[in-house]
């Protein structure tokens, strides 16, 4: 039973990380095709969002599990990053080489700590708020 229950909280983050993602490139894709008729995103990477989010939802999953705190960050930046890269990115077609896959997944690993960071921050902020309340 509790396996169908983890089961069920990893589809059900999925399809919110799908529907946000889609949401998301659905506007971006609406406002850059008013000027002109092409679109941002191809079928098959729109398809390729789900198994992404799927990933980002076990990364989550993961993140909140009771392995060592250290383990916990370290699966959670490589689950994401390469989730990304993977499913993302590399569909895309836009790599034209491995220069480029390399100076994407710095950018990614950059901008995946400064989030982790703020959300660390915002987060440690919440919890003595509410504690003092």
């Amino acid at each position: 039973m509790k396996t169908f229950k983890k089961i069920k909280q990893w589809f059900t983050g999925g399809c919110v990380w799908y529907a946000i993602i889609s949401l998301i490139f659905l506007i971006i894709d609406l406002i850059i095709s008013q000027k002109d008729a092409t679109h941002v995103i191809s079928s098959t990477s729109f398809l390729l969002i789900f198994p992404f989010g799927l990933a980002m939802s076990g990364a989550g999953m993961l993140y909140k599990s009771k392995l060592p705190r250290w383990s916990r960050i370290l699966s959670h930046y490589v689950i994401s990053i390469v989730s990304f890269l993977l499913f993302m990115l590399l569909p895309a077609g836009s790599t034209s080489s491995g220069v480029y896959v390399l100076l994407m997944l710095v950018l990614l690993s950059v901008i995946y700590w400064i989030l982790f960071a703020l959300v660390h921050i915002f987060a440690a902020r919440w919890k003595r708020v509410v504690e003092e309340d």
